[in-house]
């Protein structure tokens, strides 16, 4: 990813975050990507020479941001990091050592 990129997603996300939670439902994140992915699709359907490419910019920007969002307000992050710590620790375990012990 681009630091560009990224740095727009980062902007985004502050604005995202004043607003509170985005989503409370996986209905409603499917609704709100549907929404933001409608709106490049906007552009994409103009032939190429019409086509804002700052403006299909933003919304690319916006979905990617979207997608952190929603990901975070319906715990899908913290579920899988809690799986990857529990696997980390079974493996550990395994081969003889306490989770605890490397952190």
């Amino acid at each position: 990813m681009s630091d560009t990129f990224r740095t727009m997603m980062e902007k985004e996300m502050t604005s995202v975050r004043s607003r509170g939670h985005c989503c409370k439902s996986w209905h409603e994140g499917y609704g709100l990507m549907l929404e933001e992915v409608d709106e490049f699709w906007d552009e994409v359907k103009k032939r190429p020479k019409a086509r804002d490419r700052v403006n299909a910019l933003r919304e690319l920007v916006q979905i990617a941001t979207l997608c952190e969002r929603i990901a975070i307000d319906l715990a899908l992050v913290d579920d899988y990091e809690k799986k990857q710590q529990a696997a980390e620790d079974q493996l550990l375990r395994e081969v003889g050592f306490e989770p605890g012990e490397f952190r």
